[in-house]
């Protein structure tokens, strides 16, 4: 009987080639699509295998776990769709179930090292421009990208602890204000070092023309929010516009008074939003500076600056105040529009606008472009006008029964609280600290909206996933940049006093001034500015003594 050997590599080739040819020419494969010309398989089987393929045979077991098996590239979807888009997200180097990624989608390291790189720049023209040598700035070293993190890391930790002053975070001699995580992570003047020359635009230079814009210190940040919020995220059909108040109480150009906010002084907000309260831009308004919105026709300006980019593909816009003319150019362009109308607009329809009725009566009118303009009496006369929706009733569930209103009130109601719902969550946990500095505050408040952004988008791509509270989203983004960057500490504090190193430090003698401990022992009063701190009671040495009292 012969013995079996495992056959060769030449053999193996040989019946592979066999069986291929047998397949070949049996094979009666028919193309799906009609063609005209005849197609010529011979030729497009040598243009398929035409690249060179070896077989290796080799008599190890399989490695399954060193498998590579080749996966869709996903690089292409890199957009968050909003409620309307059936489209599954998907984010570019972050995991959906991770709620740090999801902030890090705006907190990036091109963003970071762009501060950096001002806050740096400005730090050194405060130096060469600063009248007092030992003012806190003449300690400025440059600010590296850890130390930036951990700032950031702290500025949200002061918005969950609400204190009055920036230096009571590193009180230590009270337990009332004792907060160790503070004083752990960075030194006070640090902090305020950085907080000093923090920037977001560069300055004009000597010899360089001045700046026209008046925004040059904001506007590369709220440049970056804008197109940040283009890249990831594509919003559902309904979008809502109104203004906002960001409290300042200093002196500027353009602050704004409005008695009927909440904030009566600051700098005026128009944002673009979702009803969840996703805010998608931010527009400051400027008065008459701002030549590309200032003048007549102002409101509907705003609209097409926010809507720069989405004109034209099917949104529908909700908004206070708008006028008959805005909502017809606006239908002209694909976009909807819905919101509420003042009495004293000159192209609003007399027979409505002028009409007097019963509560809980209705009367409207469709225009020429099928928009409808409607004015409903239920406490007070509410004019409204849509060329989205129709004058038709709807039913509302209340706690004191079922109303019936106009579908276009309802609307309304629903999608508008896009903008009082932010103004709600930026007021729980502020960063916006009091400054003479408006930009840093309008700066901070832009990060303020960058970390609720991220809560939300959170919400919206892990709707199944545990829901995570907005105070524990944020104690999570303070937390991860704190501790990336904490220096490491010892497990445990050394008890052993021959454990410890101990220096002379000789202090401002107005600060300290102490009797040194071991000559007191000698019934000898001598007054000395030298202690050494790494004992407990830090005791008052001179030089001599110092060996003696360490028993060195």
């Amino acid at each position: 009987m012969s013995e079996e050997r495992p056959p060769t590599e030449e053999e193996v080739l040989s019946i592979l080639a066999s069986e291929f040819d047998d397949f070949a020419e049996d094979s009666d494969l028919e193309s799906e699509e009609e063609s005209e010309e005849e197609v010529n398989w011979d030729n497009a089987q040598t243009i398929i295998f035409e690249p060179e393929i070896q077989l290796v045979v080799s008599s190890d077991p399989l490695d399954l776990d060193s498998l590579v098996i080749p996966t869709q590239d996903q690089s292409s979807t890199s957009i968050i769709c909003g409620e309307n888009r059936p489209d599954v997200p998907y984010i570019p180097g972050a995991s959906t179930e991770k709620p740090f990624d999801y902030f890090q989608l705006f907190f990036t390291d091109n963003l970071l090292d762009f501060i950096i790189e001002e806050t740096n720049r400005n730090a050194e023209n405060i130096l060469l421009n600063s009248p007092y040598p030992r003012a806190r700035i003449a300690s400025f070293r440059p600010v590296s990208r850890g130390e930036m993190e951990t700032f950031f890391g702290l500025i949200y930790l002061m918005g969950l602890i609400q204190l009055p002053a920036i230096a009571d975070y590193w009180r230590k001699t009270e337990s009332l204000y004792d907060f160790p995580v503070f004083r752990e992570t960075m030194s006070r003047d640090r902090f305020l070092i950085i907080l000093r020359a923090l920037h977001f635009g560069r300055n004009s230079e000597e010899g360089d023309p001045q700046h026209s814009d008046p925004l040059y210190k904001i506007l590369p940040l709220l440049t970056l929010f804008s197109s940040k919020m283009r890249e990831i995220y594509s919003p559902g059909k309904d979008l809502c516009r109104d203004e906002s108040m960001l409290l300042l109480r200093g002196r500027l150009s353009f602050k704004q008074i409005i008695k009927e906010k909440r904030h009566k002084y600051g700098i005026k907000l128009y944002l673009l939003a979702e009803a969840n309260g996703l805010i998608l831009d931010v527009l400051i308004h400027l008065e008459s500076r701002d030549h590309e919105v200032d003048g007549r026709g102002h409101a509907e300006k705003v609209v097409r600056k926010l809507m720069e980019g989405r004109l034209g593909t099917g949104y529908s816009l909700f908004i206070n105040n708008s006028s008959v003319n805005l909502c017809s150019e606006l239908l002209e362009e694909d976009t909807h529009m819905t919101g509420t109308l003042k009495k004293s607009r000159k192209d609003n329809p007399s027979e409505v606008a002028g009409k007097k009725h019963e509560p809980g009566d209705s009367i409207y009118r469709f225009l020429e472009n099928s928009v409808c303009v409607l004015k409903w009496f239920h406490r007070m006369e509410v004019l409204v006008i849509s060329s989205d929706f129709g004058p038709e009733m709807t039913e509302t569930r209340k706690r004191e029964g079922t109303k019936v209103k106009p579908k276009i009130i309802v609307k309304c109601n629903k999608q508008m609280g896009g903008t009082d719902r932010p103004d709600q969550y930026l007021s729980y946990y502020p960063l916006e600290r009091k400054t003479l500095r408006w930009y840093l505050k309008v700066g901070l408040h832009v990060f303020h909206v960058m970390a609720n952004n991220s809560w939300i988008l959170h919400k919206k791509c892990n709707p199944d996933s545990n829901k995570i509270s907005l105070q524990a989203f944020r104690e999570l983004i303070a937390q991860t940049l704190i501790k990336k960057n904490k220096p490491a500490t010892l497990n445990r504090p050394l008890s052993n006093p021959s454990e410890r190193v101990h220096c002379l430090l000789i202090k401002n003698r107005k600060e300290f001034r102490k009797y040194c401990r071991e000559c007191y022992k000698k019934s000898v009063r001598r007054n000395v500015t030298s202690t050494c701190d790494t004992c407990v009671d830090s005791p008052g040495l001179c030089v001599s003594c110092f060996r003696v009292y360490h028993n060195y």
